[in-house]
């Protein structure tokens, strides 16, 4: 378990560093959604072709 000044320091870097935190969070997200609980192959080849779509829209910004 955290100690109080574990607690705190998280807490603030949190605040610190929204956009970081939030981007961290969001990710952590997806990988919980794609390991534990997307359970049939249509929703699997739903989130591929999103991910394919992003990877080409990032590739065109380059």
């Amino acid at each position: 378990m955290a100690t109080d000044a574990q607690i705190r320091a998280k807490k603030k870097w949190a605040e610190k560093n929204k956009e970081k935190a939030t981007y961290t969070k969001y990710k952590s997200n997806c990988k919980t959604f794609i390991n534990n609980y997307l359970n049939n192959i249509e929703d699997l080849q739903e989130v591929k072709n999103w991910i394919n779509e992003k990877e080409k829209q990032l590739k065109s910004n380059d």
